[in-house]
């Protein structure tokens, strides 16, 4: 399903960017949410997912809203069409 998005994203990206309609796509990693029921709070959950987090440590539920939030703004306006991994560089190993 998460294939599909990606594709969902970038063809409304390239049907509707003539329009002015931007289309991107928040892909969070390891993510301290109400969804994963304190997982993340568990120390020993911890010791084994935080070394695969370059940052070393799990997002905070803003810090996803705050990207979304950034590619809705103006300062975003030329961004569309992108995947945008926010996992504190997990993908990245």
């Amino acid at each position: 399903s998460k294939g599909g998005v990606v594709a969902l994203t970038r063809l409304l990206a390239v049907q509707y960017g003539g329009q002015g309609i931007r289309a991107n796509c928040v892909c969070p990693g390891a993510t301290d949410t109400p969804m994963t029921g304190g997982v993340y709070r568990d120390p020993e959950m911890l010791a084994r997912i935080t070394p695969r987090i370059p940052l070393g440590r799990v997002a905070q539920p803003e810090e996803i809203g705050e990207l979304a939030c950034h590619l809705l703004s103006d300062d975003a306006s030329y961004v569309n069409g992108q995947v945008i991994a926010a996992d504190g560089g997990a993908t990245a190993l």
